[in-house]
């Protein structure tokens, strides 16, 4: 495994995946506590498989609210995403800013920490992402932002722009500007 930082976000990491392959296929260490240990400070306590029938599924962008604030560590197991972090810590230099992420299967992680909005969309068919989370989901405490909210300037890939298949909740999900950020300094 090797570590990038993000360009952004000192606290967001990129974290290469070694695939050992042969003959019969490959073996991912995606995972590794020893490794993580010096560089996070989480205890992953759930974990969490999606799987999307069809390219241009559209997730997001979601966080949960104190007390049930959540860091993840993302990872494609079949197909491709991208993925669009943004930072919604109010006192942060770079709270509204996002960075987005292709991401495959395999081929590296994201972790992500709490105070940040999380969402992606698929540009496959029949695409798994699995995500480690350091607390609890609890319903009463999710937020829902508006993905294709013009405000946020998200640069949809044009390959799925057209299509993207979405959830009532997604659909209505709030406008960034009416949005009222439960993070303080670096939550």
């Amino acid at each position: 495994m090797k570590i990038t930082y993000s360009k952004v976000f000192n606290d967001v990491l990129l974290i290469d995946l070694k695939k050992n392959s042969d003959q019969r296929g490959y073996f991912v260490e995606s995972y590794k506590n020893s490794f993580f240990k010096d560089k996070i400070d989480n205890e992953f306590v759930q974990e969490n498989d999606c799987f999307s029938y069809h390219k241009g599924t559209l997730r997001g962008l979601h966080c949960q609210k104190p007390p049930n604030n959540q860091s993840k560590l993302i990872k494609v197991t079949s197909g491709k995403i991208f993925d669009v972090i943004i930072d919604i810590r109010v006192n942060c230099s770079t709270y509204g800013t996002s960075e987005s992420y292709i991401l495959g299967p395999h081929e590296s992680a994201l972790y992500i920490p709490s105070g940040f909005l999380h969402g992606y969309i698929t540009l496959e068919d029949s695409t798994t992402v699995s995500y480690k989370t350091d607390n609890y989901y609890d319903q009463r405490n999710e937020v829902v932002v508006d993905f294709l909210d013009p405000d946020l300037a998200i640069d949809i890939p044009l390959t799925v722009k057209d299509s993207l298949i979405m959830s009532e909740k997604d659909k209505n999900g709030t406008r960034f500007s009416d949005f009222l950020s439960p993070f303080g300094d670096n939550e």
